[in-house]
């Protein structure tokens, strides 16, 4: 157990003063949702100390700066707090004792338990209610007086703001996502060398990145042409935008590169496979003799073919947003030691200019199980493209080097193959 080190002349003080036994004070530590520069000049998210007033008017009676601001204060550091805000309230009103001190912290409480009953004051356990505002109020502070900043970045939505998206599953993202920064797959791939792999019934292009060195990721489409395209731009090459000919799975969104199979009824609904065409068949069946197929970009009982990208990165924490960095530290997810070692996944929406969404939870399931596939496997794939490779699953294919191939299209290559609808 810590020792409090408290000087006694304080502590005496504090005995001393009337009590108030209806009054319960919560103590919570938190980190603002800002940056700000430590002695040492380096880029940290401070420590508060606050206390509030749960009873008799919920209200914040004090707050200040953490002694170690880098570092959850200590017992020692939180006892001080709370004497002298005992002893000098912030609120100006008469300095008096609380009948009850609560923590969220359960070692916390036991470490202050008997100092703080020393002076006549009650600890208890109580969770801290949801959504400190003062926490944001005292972030917004700082920046209008130009003492911290934060990036655009840092207020998008955390992971869990997706509907569906549980804690264990993205907990389940950040071990792979760990796993995955320690083996290092991108010294083995190319940045202009495209991969396709069919997961949890999803066929997807892959673009392992980091063999530049700038940033270590993956990149994910369901359009081979989207990856021609961003190549193309970096490249400083014009003239290759999409083509009118390009036909996509309607199941799964993939664009289809040997060959395409379409409903025998409308002609319009295309499908890797008898596969997805089966899996799509609840839904298209209700579609077939309209023309909602036709409006590939208006298509809302599909909503993942407006989604054009998703993306892991590894980043730096001001570039990560701060629900998912508070998520971090209060389960204390596993993190790579190196600057650059905070995972984060995004997707870009098609069809709206820099908008930015976070995966669903579909999308992240098929996230996580790509990148167990990259973390189990060794070497590049060895398959080549063909219609078998296209059909399999967790076969990874080798589709081709970005910039040294023609661009082809499954029509352009066969015609489509007719399917019958079947319930």
């Amino acid at each position: 157990m810590e020792r409090i080190t408290t000087d006694k002349h304080t502590i005496t003080a504090v005995q001393k003063l009337p009590k108030n036994s209806s009054e319960v004070i919560q103590y919570v530590s938190r980190r603002l949702r800002v940056w700000v520069q430590d002695d040492q000049h380096k880029t940290i998210r401070p420590y508060y100390h606050f206390a509030v007033r749960l009873y008799p008017d919920g209200r914040v009676i004090g707050y200040e700066l953490c002694k170690v601001p880098n570092n959850e204060p200590n017992a020692n550091q939180v006892f001080d707090f709370l004497c002298r805000m005992i002893l000098d309230p912030p609120t100006g009103e008469e300095a008096h004792r609380p009948g009850i001190i609560s923590f969220s912290d359960q070692e916390l409480e036991r470490q202050l338990a008997q100092k703080l009953s020393s002076i006549g004051i009650q600890v208890q356990i109580l969770q801290p209610a949801e959504g400190l505002e003062v926490v944001k109020a005292v972030s917004e502070s700082l920046i209008k007086r130009e003492l911290a900043t934060r990036t655009d970045a840092n207020e998008r939505p955390g992971m869990l703001s997706k509907q569906g998206v549980e804690l264990s599953l993205v907990q389940t993202f950040f071990s792979i996502a760990y796993r995955l920064r320690q083996k290092g797959p991108w010294s083995e791939f190319s940045e202009n060398e495209v991969y396709g792999i069919r997961l949890l019934d999803r066929f997807r292009f892959v673009v392992i990145l980091g063999s530049s060195k700038n940033v270590f990721g993956i990149a994910i489409s369901s359009s081979l042409s989207h990856f021609r395209k961003k190549y193309c731009q970096a490249m400083g090459m014009s003239g290759l935008g999409s083509s009118s000919s390009e036909v996509f799975c309607t199941f799964c969104g993939a664009q289809q590169l040997l060959y395409t199979y379409r409903c025998s009824q409308c002609k319009f609904a295309h499908y890797c496979n008898e596969k997805c065409q089966k899996k799509d068949w609840p839904i298209h069946k209700r579609e077939c003799h309209n023309s909602t197929i036709r409006k590939r970009e208006d298509d809302t009982s599909r909503p993942y073919l407006k989604r054009k990208e998703m993306t892991l990165l590894y980043c730096t924490e001001t570039a990560i947003p701060f629900d998912d960095l508070d998520l971090q530290y209060q389960y204390c997810f596993p993190l790579y030691p190196t600057e650059d070692n905070f995972p984060v996944a995004f997707v870009m929406i098609d069809n709206v200019d820099n908008v930015l969404d976070r995966p669903t939870k579909e999308e992240l399931q098929w996230l996580v199980r790509l990148c167990e596939v990259l973390v189990d496997s060794s070497g590049k794939p060895i398959l080549s493209l063909s219609e078998d490779a296209l059909v399999q699953d967790e076969k990874w294919i080798y589709i081709e080097t970005l910039g040294s191939h023609s661009f082809r299209t499954a029509t352009q290559m066969k015609g489509p193959k007719e399917m019958e609808a079947k319930d």
